[in-house]
């Protein structure tokens, strides 16, 4: 990101290129998380070959077409159109121009999309994007805790209960994901559903795939590296793993691509040291013996490793 705007990152998704916006370290999140949604799900569409660089000015300005476009299909779709919808997207509008500093919100611990009603929260609506959490206390585990502050809001358990039983909660929950919120997130989203979830003070897009939970990764300092899309949500401990935009595991693409490197310079060998041709039966059977093998002390290898 630079003063009054972001770079764009073009990953592969779905078998389209579509151009994603990056953020450095204070970057606007929520901004960002939104407009990764709609782009992911074609509603926004940028010409990345014309660009690399697009201002906060020209972003809002898409969410305002978009915003306006969803408007007029109400119109035309409903019979008994809310005449307040209109105000809602002018109100939507005010909130988008203050996004670029970020967004408050006030979560509730009793569902991954309770949220105390905001102007902020109800643009998500207006754009027809979930926006979900998973800071949720478990009602069988935690019965006395679930009944004291489930159905509160955040910054209410914060003003007026300030027990050892939700300080305890809250110290031990700092990314602000719980198993029993993780489990609820994993059970609730769809194949190939894509959310903003608030993690960590942070909004980031959020994408299910293969029943596993991804997030877009969006840090400016992954630029250059096409390899690294997504990043796995599968514990609350913080370790993840980076992913390509086919959602194979970064590492283990390159140890694909170093076997293969490998398999390629031992065929060569061989071919040098015995004057083999590569469409000599006799020679093939050589080379998938001998590599069958250097994989099988290749493996014997990892197995000690590990």
């Amino acid at each position: 990101m630079s003063d009054g705007g972001y770079y764009l990152k073009v990953i592969p998704f779905r078998d389209v290129k579509i151009p994603i916006l990056l953020q450095n370290q204070n970057g606007p999140c929520s901004l960002i998380a939104i407009m990764n949604v709609l782009l992911l799900k074609r509603h926004i569409h940028i010409n990345h070959q014309q660009t690399s660089f697009i201002s906060a000015k020209t972003v809002l300005e898409y969410l305002a077409n978009y915003l306006f476009e969803q408007q007029q299909q109400q119109k035309r779709s409903e019979d008994d159109y809310d005449a307040n919808y209109a105000q809602n997207v002018n109100d939507a509008l005010n909130v988008l121009r203050h996004m670029d500093t970020g967004l408050n919100v006030n979560v509730r611990f009793n569902g991954i999309q309770k949220f105390e009603f905001t102007r902020e929260c109800a643009i998500f609506d207006l754009l027809n994007i979930e926006l979900m959490h998973g800071w949720l206390i478990d009602p069988v585990k935690e019965r006395e805790l679930y009944d004291l502050i489930g159905d509160k809001g955040y910054n209410e358990v914060i003003e007026r209960y300030r027990c050892p039983l939700t300080e305890r909660f809250l110290r031990e929950n700092p990314t602000q994901l719980t198993d029993y919120g993780l489990k609820r997130l994993e059970e609730t989203l769809k194949d190939n559903q894509l959310v903003v979830l608030f993690h960590n003070n942070h909004f980031s897009t959020l994408y299910k795939f293969n029943h596993r939970l991804f997030l877009l990764v969006t840090d400016q300092g992954f630029i250059d590296q096409t390899n690294v899309v997504w990043e796995t949500l599968d514990n609350t401990r913080g370790n993840s793993l980076m992913c390509d935009g086919q959602f194979r595991n970064y590492r283990e693409r390159v140890q694909l691509q170093r076997n293969e490197e490998q398999d390629e310079q031992l065929a060569l060998a061989l071919q040098q040291q015995e004057g083999y041709h590569y469409n000599d039966r006799h020679y093939q059977q050589r080379y998938y013996n001998t590599k069958n093998y250097y994989d099988d002390q290749m493996e014997s290898s990892c197995c000690i490793l590990l």
